[in-house]
């Protein structure tokens, strides 16, 4: 290579491997086991340059990723605060009362941090999600075999000929009124497995304003927050 292009190094205790990654707020970085003495940098860019190269052009196209302060549930109307407290040792959250939230440890890599913030979603919306899922199968009379929770990326929900019911996650995000919707849509499969006129019928019984709710969660991605979908792209 001609020239280097501008780039971060950062040694770190926990790689085991020479790694290039990207991130919108450091951009190009090199992170080198800590006990690696020498690295010969031309050779690691000329061999990822195709790599390089991508990622740096699609640079300014990316939303810049800080570790987020708040947590806006809009589905519980509920919002988080998020602390950061570094500390010499792995990376791990704990609920504080008050909605709080902290999340201590080395703090160096995002993507633990963004672990630590989906696990605890995840747990939360299993049990926020789940008791509202049973309380309007009650309301309804619509009745379902078993629920669960996952992180999904296409779906809010989905239900299968053995009506079980699977819930996203990110559901926790949307608005209270959009959450009901999808969850009298995924109940309502439980008596038609598919889009016609009498499961359409079915889902006005009980969601008054349900086309207006089908067209806002066209567009209810855009309740997540950047840094659920923000990943570091890394070579190593």
């Amino acid at each position: 290579m001609d020239s280097l292009p501008p780039y971060q190094l950062r040694r770190s205790k926990r790689a085991r491997s020479l790694q290039l990654q990207f991130t919108p707020e450091k951009g190009l970085e090199v992170v080198v086991p800590y006990r690696l003495k020498q690295v010969n940098l031309e050779q690691l860019f000329l061999q990822h340059q195709d790599w390089i190269n991508k990622v740096l052009h699609c640079a300014p196209q990316r939303e810049p990723c800080t570790k987020p302060e708040t947590l806006e549930l809009l589905a519980l109307n509920e919002r988080w605060q998020i602390s950061y407290q570094a500390r010499a040792h792995t990376v791990r959250l704990r609920e504080l009362p008050g909605y709080h939230l902290r999340i201590m440890g080395t703090l160096e890599e995002w993507s633990d941090i963004q672990r630590l913030l989906k696990r605890w979603i995840l747990r939360y919306a299993h049990e926020k999600l789940l008791t509202q899922l049973n309380e309007i199968s009650t309301e309804t009379g619509l009745n379902y075999e078993h629920a669960r929770v996952r992180i999904q990326k296409r779906r809010w929900g989905s239900c299968n000929t053995r009506k079980e019911i699977s819930l996203n996650a990110q559901l926790l995000f949307l608005s209270p009124n959009l959450v009901r919707h999808i969850l009298i849509h995924e109940l309502c499969h439980t008596r038609h497995l598919n889009h016609s006129g009498a499961f359409w019928q079915l889902v006005a019984e009980h969601d008054n304003d349900y086309k207006r709710n089908r067209l806002l969660c066209r567009k209810a991605e855009h309740f997540v927050p950047v840094w659920w979908h923000q990943q570091i792209l890394a070579i190593g």
